[in-house]
């Protein structure tokens, strides 16, 4: 279709808005924003101290989550993880102190058991801390210290990196060992349940994984595969990721070969590319298996019964944020449907409108040809305006901070013309070679021929200064964007300080 005849069909898509009051900025006489962002300062930050918060307070009845000496800064997802508990209603206490940690009746050491982080007797005391009848959940366990390797009946890996394990497999409970009925709770007929996926296809990439090597023991108190790692070939690894041995007096240990903490905070962090199964709409309960586990080892640690909090509470009303993104040219009509949809139900919510204005290879350049379409959702007064970007890139991830200067000029040419532009890749064979359209560049099938799409001359700074100039400008109720949504919903690093420069 050529582009003269999107204006038709624009066209005849007003004529159906005659009572309002459409925009009537010309977008092509925009030149702004004339204020420069201030570039922010962006890095990973400080790195959160578990001493300096107040989640060491509560009793022993709660869940401990051990982060000893300086482990916080090596593995900072020690807090993704202690929110995650937290959110699923586990009460959780944060501590440092082994002799603090070992007084609770369940402990998730989080990377504390590697041999840089244990002290002379630390294995004793956890080992005699299991054979007492409490319950010890390991995340990252290295270390070959013969008290720990004996209570978790496992030989850690001697590498980490196994990027080719793609799933953990979730085994049903055994008869033979009692202690595995705390897998009950997964549906093994549901592959969303019995699966949790690691390997991030759109980068392809998984996540670093540790292995454990079963010791040969008998039921019911011997170690068990609670969970085995799955291949890319769809071999089951010889080494499991999830194990528990159990004690005659119920205690256990429990080792999960996974950087939870990280994994969490990746998943929150919109970095999980490839990993979900589905785009949306779907159950894929991810990291909630891994809090499920834990949850159901915390309440069977000890026979008194434990109380978690249900993470929605009986009779209170749950409060819903209808949010929509407008990221094609078909979508523009579709979101005056919405919006007057919810208007009748006397419901509001917040439209993302992707300042498209550069035709490419993967779509024409929509808000230049629909902008005025806003106006009509704009008029029905339910609707927050918001932005979905500029370029809605697929490698948004690898975009640079930008200069503060990016504006949009018009059909001018200008020094600082914000002009994102999406190629496509093409795969010739099997093998290669890959090439592209996108001109001048060379990363198309960067990382590992993953992304089909490729975006240059793209910024964080551009996509949020200017999107949000653009909007601002042709709102009939002269509205201030303060909400931003990326493409793909891909989050990087630096954005909360971009958003926060860029207003």
């Amino acid at each position: 279709m050529k582009v003269t005849n999107f204006f038709v069909a624009a066209s005849c898509l007003l004529l159906s808005y005659s009572s309002v009051t459409l925009a009537v900025v010309d977008i092509t006489t925009l030149k702004g924003p004339t204020v420069n962002t201030a570039v922010p300062a962006v890095g990973n930050g400080a790195v959160t101290d578990p001493a300096s918060t107040t989640f060491g307070t509560g009793t022993t009845s709660r869940i401990a989550l051990y982060v000893p000496g300086n482990v916080y800064k090596d593995y900072p997802g020690w807090l993704p993880l202690y929110k995650a508990l937290v959110f699923q209603g586990i009460p959780v206490t944060v501590t440092k102190d082994i002799s603090v940690a070992k007084t609770h009746s369940a402990v998730i050491a989080y990377q504390a058991l590697q041999s840089k982080y244990l002290g002379l007797l630390d294995g004793l005391t956890w080992s005699t801390y299991v054979s007492g009848g409490k319950t010890l959940i390991a995340i990252g366990m290295t270390s070959t210290d013969m008290f720990l390797t004996s209570s978790f009946g496992v030989t850690p890996d001697t590498t980490t990196n196994k990027n080719a394990r793609e799933v953990i497999v979730l085994s049903p409970p055994s008869a033979a060992y009692p202690s595995t009925s705390v897998n009950s709770m997964f549906d093994m007929t549901d592959v969303r349940d019995k699966e949790i996926p690691l390997w991030r296809g759109d980068l392809d990439t998984g996540f670093t994984t540790i292995g454990y090597t079963l010791a040969a023991s008998t039921a019911p108190n011997g170690v068990f595969a609670l969970g085995s790692y799955r291949t890319s070939a769809g071999v089951i690894d010889t080494k499991a990721g999830i194990t528990i041995k159990s004690t005659a007096n119920g205690g256990k240990a429990v080792a999960i070969g996974l950087d939870l903490g990280a994994f969490i905070g990746e998943s929150n962090g919109g970095k999980t590319n490839g990993i979900p199964r589905s785009y949306d709409a779907q159950y894929e309960p991810g990291y909630d298996n891994f809090i499920r586990l834990i949850k159901q080892l915390y309440v069977t640690s000890t026979s008194t019964g434990l109380v978690t909090s249900w993470p929605v509470p009986g009779n209170m009303g749950v409060h819903f944020s209808w949010t929509y993104d407008i990221d094609a040219q078909d979508s523009y009509e579709l979101a005056y449907t919405v919006a007057k949809d919810l208007q009748s139900r006397g419901i509001g919510g917040t439209i993302n409108w992707q300042a498209k204005l550069v035709k490419d290879a993967y779509d024409v350049a929509s808000f230049s040809h629909y902008y005025r379409n806003i106006s009509a959702v704009e008029a029905l007064g339910n609707m927050e305006l918001s932005s979905h970007s500029v370029s809605h890139s697929p490698n948004l991830l690898n975009f640079p901070v930008g200069t503060g200067k990016e504006i949009w000029s018009g059909i001018e040419y200008d020094e600082e013309n914000y002009f994102p532009f999406i190629g496509q890749c093409t795969n010739t064979s099997a093998t290669g070679p890959w090439t592209t359209n996108v001109p001048g560049a060379t990363p198309c099938d960067t990382p590992n021929a993953r992304l089909y799409f490729y975006t240059v001359a793209g910024s964080l700074l551009g996509e949020a200064r200017v999107s949000k100039y653009i909007l601002e400008s042709i709102s009939i109720n002269n509205s201030t964007v303060v909400s931003f949504r990326t493409g793909h919903l891909l989050y990087p690093d630096a954005l909360p300080q971009v958003l926060a420069a860029a207003g």
